[in-house]
């Protein structure tokens, strides 16, 4: 690996003094799009702590600087003997080349943002389209084009193996962000193709070398290469994914060692971009928050390997005694396969699939509707908890719950910590889960995957066949897989891991960031600020230029992104405040309302309150309140934004909604009511509702793997006090959250008895 000769520091609060190389500077840094991030919020939670005053500038200054840290983990263990990656010189100049590319993706991966953080994004995503083939299309859907035109052209040209990658719009709209895709598009338009070509070129003429070889490196990078188009645009389209954090899915070497740069800048997991703004946000805003030993954590990065076998390979008995599979899955209605022996992990079952458990197996649920077959019946121990729709089954004289199929035999049953006293067997009429944690003796005929990692312990028996499987570690070297060609049916794909010793970290990361969620982020006052006050005035004031404004008129769209700010939005709400004196006009009132932070009042201060506010409901009570809450909304209100067909994530609501509300809800009667002292009654004649989302982080400990040395290597699940501080987050994985905001309340005197 080269070190950088020329560079510029930047005095950074958080991280102290921060490199970064002067090509960089010169190209990316010092250019208008980048700039425009001085002028960007980080947050949207100024408005309750006001020295939160940093941007998007020095985030992603913070995340490059992070990233060169995690970066120079990651190659070290990249470089290691084992990956047999310095003997590969064409590999090993890819992965030099790969450096550079994460580096500047480090850099840029907020380039696309909009003003007030994520505030506005996805208006700008909805209003942007693209010019194609005469045609106008979405930034979506112009990526997909992109990614597939270009990387086909390069693999056709290069790789000679065949193209595999497949997105559509659709996942990449679920896996991406809109701020992710805009920025990701502007990758590719010609103003930053010449810049990060200029970045290469000026490496090129400093004449650095690789580490291995003593070549001169990004030799490609020079536009009489008659492959130069090609290669650049799939590079292009690499930074595109490792700023939206869409993997690959190729069997080839370096795209699977590319997948872990861009699980390193943007995974579901932990990154430098969420290791930044973590631990920026905390600092910046003077709070107490669990402390992230951030140098250990990227110090201890490292790469694990794994091994994916496909097409209905035979088990038999194979080496598999310790070892972690990530993924198993058969997908043939015929094929089966059988375990005996030491096993955790969760497996589901589809519809139509037979399962057959054998007396003195363990485990941990059985869940599902489904039938019981032939004479079998139930037989569990009476630490047992057995359900059967719904209603929890009592033990015998003996202990024992016994379970026979009901009426017609099918039933939903819900089993938990059991142990079977007897054999059965059962055909799974939906989908069923099935949980195994200590000793089982089972078979399943018919199709089912894997929903988390399946730790194998030790094993008397394996056997059957499978559609695909994955097993963490290199199998090639075993006699798990005869066959030692790596092809599209078996290959090793590689991942981000760390080192035992960062254990203790990841641990505060996560406590760390639910902290921020839940307290900053989710604070009654910033969501209205956010989520509702400052997207309903800019989309409202863009929609309603006239020509009393004497400034420039960019509309909310990606074309105008470099001229789209904060400063730009306030400039409009006091230009709009300056030419018009309506004050009954709903806009201008909620203008005045941001420069003057009269904000409305929230019925609770917290997502806690929240909880104690409608403690007495249940789930489906909440729901129907949602649904009615969207149809009473008014929707003569400008500002609206739907959340699909049904609700609406922010809107308003008056008194005759608000008496229907009451009157099907008796239970929010006294809780619409607010006192001043005892001689004031006051009532709520109009409330503003916005969601608040909010999801607690849980990790998918499936996929965090820890090295814990002698090339021992396992995942989080394997961890029972980690597994269980993860689950303890599960509660906040799915929530209706919302806040009712109050504005005007009529007080009527009150006349003393006295």
């Amino acid at each position: 690996m080269f070190k950088f000769k020329n560079n510029k520091t930047f005095m950074d609060t958080v991280h102290g003094y921060i490199n970064v190389p002067n090509c960089f500077v010169k190209n990316l840094i010092d250019t208008d799009y980048f700039q425009r991030l001085r002028n960007i919020d980080q947050t949207g939670v100024r408005i309750v702590y006001p020295c939160v005053k940093h941007d998007r500038f020095s985030h992603s200054i913070g995340v490059f600087h992070l990233g060169q840290k995690a970066v120079e983990s990651l190659m070290d263990s990249i470089y290691e003997n084992k990956y047999s990656i310095k003997k590969d010189k064409k590999l090993n100049k890819e992965l030099e080349k790969n450096r550079i590319l994460f580096l500047i993706a480090c850099l840029l991966h907020d380039i696309g943002h909009t003003p007030f953080s994520h505030s506005l994004e996805n208006q700008v995503l909805e209003k942007s389209k693209i010019s194609y083939e005469d045609k106008t299309i979405s930034i979506s859907e112009s990526l997909c084009i992109k990614l597939k035109t270009f990387e086909k052209k390069y693999y056709d040209s290069f790789v000679k193996k065949g193209y595999t990658e497949n997105i559509d719009e659709k996942y990449l709209m679920e896996h991406a962000a809109a701020h992710e895709q805009i920025g990701a598009h502007l990758i590719f338009e010609d103003y930053f193709r010449t810049k990060i070509k200029n970045v290469f070129s000026d490496i090129r003429k400093d004449g650095y070398v690789d580490y291995f070889n003593s070549e001169v490196i990004f030799d490609e990078y020079d536009e009489s290469n008659e492959n130069f188009d090609v290669i650049c645009n799939d590079d292009l389209c690499f930074i595109a994914r490792m700023i939206m954090g869409i993997k690959y899915n190729n069997y080839d070497k370096n795209r699977q060692i590319r997948n872990c740069f861009i699980e390193l800048l943007n995974g579901h997991n932990f990154d430098v971009d969420k290791l930044d703004y973590i631990i920026r946000d905390t600092k910046m805003a003077g709070i107490s928050n669990v402390e992230v030993d951030v140098e250990r954590l990227l110090k201890s990065i490292c790469i694990n390997i794994s091994t994916k076998h496909y097409d209905n390979k035979n088990l038999i008995n194979k080496e598999i005694r310790n070892m972690t599979i990530l993924n198993i899955k058969n997908s043939q209605c015929d094929d089966s396969i059988s375990i005996k022996g030491e096993v955790k992990g969760t497996i589901i079952i589809k519809k139509g699939s037979i399962i057959t458990i054998n007396e003195g197996s363990y485990f941990s649920i059985l869940k599902g509707k489904f039938s019981f077959l032939g004479d079998y019946l139930g037989k569990f121990d009476a630490k047992s908890i057995v359900k059967v729709d719904g209603l929890r089954m009592k033990t015998n004289d003996e202990g024992i719950y016994i379970v026979r199929g009901m009426d017609n035999g099918v039933s939903l049953y819900v089993i938990e910590n059991a142990k079977a006293l007897s054999k059965f067997s059962i055909e799974a009429q939906d989908e069923i889960e099935l949980g195994i944690h200590k000793y089982c003796d089972l078979s399943i005929n018919g199709i089912f995957e894997s929903k988390s990692t399946i730790s194998i312990f030790s094993t008397k028996q394996i056997s059957g066949k499978i559609s695909e499987i994955e097993v963490l570690g290199n199998t090639f070297n075993k006699t798990f897989k005869t066959n030692k060609e790596i092809n599209e049916k078996n290959y090793n794909s590689f991942y981000i891991g760390f080192k035992k010793q960062a254990i203790n970290v990841i641990a505060n990361v996560l406590k760390a960031r639910n902290f921020l969620y839940l307290w900053i982020y989710a604070h009654h006052k910033v969501v209205y600020y956010a989520n509702f006050l400052i997207p309903i005035i800019a989309s409202e004031l863009f929609k309603n230029f006239n020509s009393d404004f004497k400034i420039a008129k960019w509309d909310l769209s990606y074309e105008n992104i470099r001229y789209l700010d904060d400063c730009y939005i306030w400039t409009l709400m006091r230009h709009f405040v300056d030419f018009s004196d309506d004050d009954q006009n709903e806009i201008h009132k909620l203008v005045k309302e941001a420069l003057n932070r009269n904000y409305g009042n929230s019925l609770y201060k917290s997502l806690v309150e929240y909880d104690l506010f409608f403690d007495s409901f249940s789930e489906n009570d909440i729901n129907d309140l949602l649904i009615k809450i969207s149809e009473l909304i008014d929707t003569e209100k400008p500002y609206l934004k739907k959340l699909d067909s049904n609700k609406y994530d922010i809107g308003y609501f008056r008194n005759d909604a608000l008496n229907e509300i009451n009157s099907i809800y008796g239970k929010m009667q006294n809780k619409f009511k607010i006192s001043e002292k005892d001689k004031y009654d006051g009532r709520i004649t109009e409330l503003i509702f916005v969601v608040a989302k909010y999801k607690m982080k849980r990790l998918q400990t499936s996929k965090v793997y820890i090295d814990m040395g002698n090339q021992n290597y396992m995942t989080i699940s394997r961890m029972p006090l980690l597994e269980m501080d993860n689950e303890s987050n599960k509660k906040g994985e799915n929530n209706n959250y919302f806040y009712l905001y109050y504005k005007k309340v009529i007080v009527h005197s009150v006349e003393s008895d006295s």
